[in-house]
């Protein structure tokens, strides 16, 4: 953890099971486990899925004043708004922010997860799509305010879909230039 700890202010921890798209195999207690080792560096945020939560206490980690990311991920669809937004306001009752995350089949589906921004705290709301017709999603979620971006680091994408650093970081200046005017 002292490596980290030069990029806690920054950090985004999260030990992700393969089931949500990540690499873990681990019970989701020991995963608990592990990010409350990890917590000792105050990092920004914790990242643990809505079903994590519903099934393993998260207590120690919110005794050490970390602040959550409650992520909810649906890897072949996206779901009727009515769907999506209940979901998220259940992501808010157990965390600082809701991330959802859904796969795109082309514009209905971009404009019913970026339609999120209008009924929901923007700033603590993450809400994008992945696949390739979902990338657009990923520049419009940093203009309609949210508080996260992600971005692969060269060329080592975690999603279909995700931009770059440097993509992400010039859609950014095109979005501030724009809202400032400059």
């Amino acid at each position: 953890s002292d490596v980290l700890k030069p990029f806690a202010e920054k950090l985004v921890l999260t030990c992700r099971p393969v089931g949500e798209g990540g690499k873990s195999t681990l019970p989701a207690h020991e995963r608990i486990s592990m990010l409350a080792k990890l917590g000792r560096i105050n990092p920004a945020y914790v990242d643990v899925e809505l079903q994590t939560i519903k099934q393993t206490s998260v207590q120690n980690l919110k005794s050490m004043g970390c602040r959550f990311i409650v992520s909810w991920h649906d890897f072949t669809t996206t779901p009727e708004s009515q769907i999506l937004v209940s979901t998220a306001e259940e992501c808010l009752k157990h965390g600082d922010i809701a991330k959802i995350v859904t796969f795109s089949s082309g514009d209905e589906d971009n404009y019913r997860v970026v339609s999120l921004y209008t009924v929901l705290p923007r700033k603590r709301l993450v809400a994008f799509c992945m696949g390739e017709k979902g990338c657009v999603t990923r520049i419009l979620s940093m203009a309609a305010g949210s508080p996260i971006a992600y971005a692969a680091f060269e060329e080592l994408q975690t999603a279909l879909g995700q931009l770059s650093l440097d993509e992400m970081i010039r859609a950014r200046e095109l979005i501030v230039k724009g809202v400032s005017g400059d």
